[in-house]
């Protein structure tokens, strides 16, 4: 028997992937649903914590780190460096076992809604006959036309209305089509062994076009809905949360004290993945703040820099 109330939240990746899903997930539950979410064991207790159900899906911290044989920083810059390692060697060899024990979790729920590394999100949505919710955290994986993301690789994409940039804008996406194109094998393998039909749809590319609704949580001013998105997409900026323990975040009587001492300062932050892999981030932010004569406040994870 369906719960007309429960909705099942995927999501999969760092802190900058679950934080607005569990803001999500109190906003709902604030609404009366019932609300759960599925991803890495590791975020049980900060799950729980918050006040909502928690269902295991897809491998911890530690499956990965012993599967690649890397340790947690060189996972993070692998990850960071190429979109190839991300799909091919972390997610897609993950993906079939995430989707069966998402669809087990989402069995007589109403709704699923999953973020873009969770792969497996609509696959439950069309095995249950459920309305399907696609999330994305950042422009980079809508990749308008328009508005292309900044690429190390591709310095030459830049937002465009028209003329050779847009015509140049539309070749580097026919090309990285052309190159993630073999993911999608794999995932009609997937797909035929849960009874599902197959799909032309690009796993980077098209993600999120076939749900029933598609999300941008994050600021319009990063970027407003271009005229390329899909029919279903709507930009509705930042879902926030930021707590360890479920309660109101507390700041360390030493930031406090500091932050009381002047003006507001500078802030830099590397989120809790890239914070592993600082190279001179730190190092550049303190010559900018003292070039702009501010005072700073360098967020440096536990281990520091």
């Amino acid at each position: 028997m369906r719960n007309a109330g429960r909705i099942v939240l995927a999501t999969g990746g760092s802190l900058g992937d679950l934080h607005p899903f569990i803001a999500l997930g109190r906003a709902l539950q604030a609404r009366g649903h019932e609300v759960g979410i599925a991803t890495a064991v590791d975020y049980r207790d900060k799950i729980k914590a918050a006040g909502l159900g928690f269902h295991e899906v897809g491998p911890s911290l530690v499956d990965l780190l012993n599967d690649t044989g890397m340790g947690v920083a060189a996972l993070t810059e692998a990850i960071a460096r190429s979109d190839r390692f991300l799909f091919g060697d972390i997610l897609l060899p993950y993906a079939g076992a995430a989707a069966r024990e998402l669809i087990a979790a989402t069995e007589g729920a109403a709704a699923v809604v999953g973020s873009t590394l969770a792969i497996g999100a609509q696959m439950a949505a069309e095995v249950h006959r459920i309305p399907g919710v696609a999330v994305s955290l950042q422009p980079t994986m809508v990749f308008s036309r328009y508005d292309p993301p900044f690429l190390p690789a591709a310095p030459w994409l830049k937002p465009a209305t028209g003329g050779p940039q847009l015509w140049l804008n539309d070749l580097t996406r026919a090309l990285g089509r052309m190159s993630t194109a073999r993911w999608t094998g794999p995932m009609n393998g997937i797909r035929a062994s849960l009874g599902l039909p197959p799909t032309t749809e690009n796993i980077i590319f098209d993600a999120g076009r076939s749900a029933d609704l598609s999300l941008g949580l994050y600021s319009s001013l990063l970027s407003p809905r271009q005229p390329d998105s899909a029919p279903n997409f709507h930009v509705v900026g930042y879902a926030a949360y930021d707590s360890e323990t479920g309660a109101a975040p507390a700041l360390s009587p030493a930031l406090e004290a500091f932050l009381s001492e002047g003006p507001p300062p500078l802030v830099f932050t590397l989120g809790s993945a890239a914070v592993h892999i600082p190279g001179d981030f730190y190092v550049e932010s303190l010559k900018a703040a003292r070039l702009l004569g501010r005072r700073a406040v360098l967020l440096v994870g536990a281990d520091g820099d």
